[in-house]
């Protein structure tokens, strides 16, 4: 389910790791944590992790790391001073796991910096934090740092590691680091952006067309992938090499959360394999940018036979990882929504402590996506089947009118016919309570209500005035 960790968790620029961890493999995240809730990120950073063999399961470790302790070191001292998206590597050399943040505001030359902190636990507490004397240029930063170590298992000596950070245009840097310290760039391997012909500051990457932020990098294979925010910065983009710091070959996007006219916003993530399945973790926006939440989809990664890394775009859906569509008899949170006609907002800086995230400001004629549920082998008759939604009515004569779909006909965005199959009533309300009413085949639609289908619901009111508060739906048979 997307998001897939509980929705009193703001945890966006999620950057996936496979570690061994009491006594077996987890997917570990280590991402920002939106505390701020009018600005980005937040002032620590937590681990969540599940069990390779269920996705579904999440655990929560707590904060691992928190700025105070750089702070306490005398740097970046000031008012709301804060932590940028994280990465974290273990090195086999040292035997320890490493941690790596940007600290995020105030006077450049030593605030505007990458931290590196470690640990003997990929779930930390991550202490000891230093300085990563990595450059930037002009107004970018040294920003999102991302980490790769390179080993083929065999002589330890044989391990590098390699670091890329950047902020803008122009500002993507990359550069073999000392594998001992874990933060000393080695000489005369630091790759940046050459300048662009008859430009005197302007620098530009052909085979990283729009780098804006985000970096991420994993190794396919023999072939180094990196994942990055590009232009749109709702996009991320991946491009591909034989060598760790380039040349690169632009691959393409690979998902979008402002697909299915979701509202976008920027977006940070990478990609990662887990029990031979390739995932990739992005973030998607709340009504300001600046209230994330994790989510995560099946993607394919492919080497052909010319050597081309191939990842076909995906869409946002609410499924994640049960690829074969959500049980469809629960009661889930409408926050869920994966696609969108019209307008509404997902009220996630709200903030509500039981994470009750509701669907508000919803215009006469939007409608409320959401890709996929699975309704189980066996068709259900008309009227056969419930549909509640927990709504709080903000006029009378307000219209829920409920429609199913096959699967998108597109993989990018979601495309294709809607069937009508019910409606709901709501009038207005003083608190919520459980609307719903019995489906039918109220337009003779030629499939089924059965196997892995979208649910649309449009919101309707006479007048186009007010319409409802939406938190839950539910089906049941």
């Amino acid at each position: 389910m997307n998001p897939y960790m509980p929705l009193t968790a703001f945890v966006p620029d999620g950057e996936p790791r496979v570690f061994f961890h009491n006594g077996g493999e987890r997917l570990f995240v280590y991402g920002s944590r939106d505390d701020r809730v009018t600005g980005y990120c937040g002032y620590g950073h937590d681990a969540w992790s599940a069990p390779v063999d269920n996705l579904t399961c999440w655990t929560h470790h707590g904060e691992i790391f928190n700025v105070r302790q750089i702070m306490d070191l005398g740097y970046g001292v000031m008012d709301d001073q804060h932590l940028g998206a994280p990465d974290c590597v273990y090195n086999p050399k040292t035997k320890k796991y490493y941690l790596y943040v940007f600290l995020g505001c105030g006077e450049p030359k030593t605030n505007n910096k990458v931290w590196v902190a470690s640990s003997e636990s990929p779930a930390g507490p991550f202490t000891d934090p230093k300085m990563c004397e990595w450059p930037h240029r002009g107004h970018g930063l040294a920003f999102d740092p991302a980490v790769l170590v390179d080993w083929d298992g065999k002589d330890i000596n044989n391990l590098r590691v390699y670091a890329y950070w950047g902020f803008c245009k122009g500002n993507n840097f990359r550069a073999e680091i000392d594998s001992d310290d874990m933060r000393t760039v080695i000489e005369g391997t630091l790759h940046t952006p050459p300048p662009v012909p008859g430009s005197s500051n302007s620098y530009d990457e052909p085979g990283i067309p729009g780098f804006f932020e985000a970096s991420s990098i994993r190794k396919v294979r023999d072939k180094y992938v990196f994942v990055y925010s590009g232009s749109p910065a709702c996009i991320l983009y991946y491009s591909y090499s034989d060598n760790p710091l380039g040349p690169w070959t632009p691959g393409g996007p690979i998902i979008s959360n402002a697909s299915s006219n979701m509202p976008g916003g920027n977006d940070h993530g990478g990609i990662i394999e887990v029990n031979g399945r390739w995932y990739i973790n992005y973030h998607r926006p709340m009504p300001n940018n600046f209230n994330r939440m994790a989510a995560i989809e099946p993607v394919s990664v492919t080497v052909d036979e010319n050597g081309q890394v191939i990842i076909p775009q995906v869409m946002m859906t609410s499924e994640g990882v049960e690829a074969n569509g959500l049980f469809a008899f629960k009661r889930y949170s409408a926050a869920i929504v994966c696609a969108r006609e019209g307008r509404f907002t997902i009220s996630g800086h709200k903030r509500p402590a039981d994470g009750m995230v509701e669907i508000t400001d919803i215009a006469s004629g939007s409608e409320l996506g959401y890709l996929y549920f699975n309704f189980g082998d066996t068709p259900i008759l008309n009227n056969a089947m419930t549909l509640k939604v927990n709504v709080k009515g903000l006029s009378d004569g307000v219209r829920i009118e409920v429609y199913m779909t096959d699967i998108s006909e597109t993989p990018q965005t979601f495309t294709g016919s809607k069937y009508k199959i019910g409606e709901i009533v709501v009038n207005k309300s003083d608190d919520f309570y459980d609307a719903f009413n019995t489906m039918d085949n109220t337009e003779g639609h030629p499939i089924n209500l059965a196997g892995k289908r979208g649910i649309f619901l449009k919101v309707t009111h006479v007048s186009g005035g007010e319409t409802c508060v939406i938190r839950e739906i539910e089906f049941s048979v």
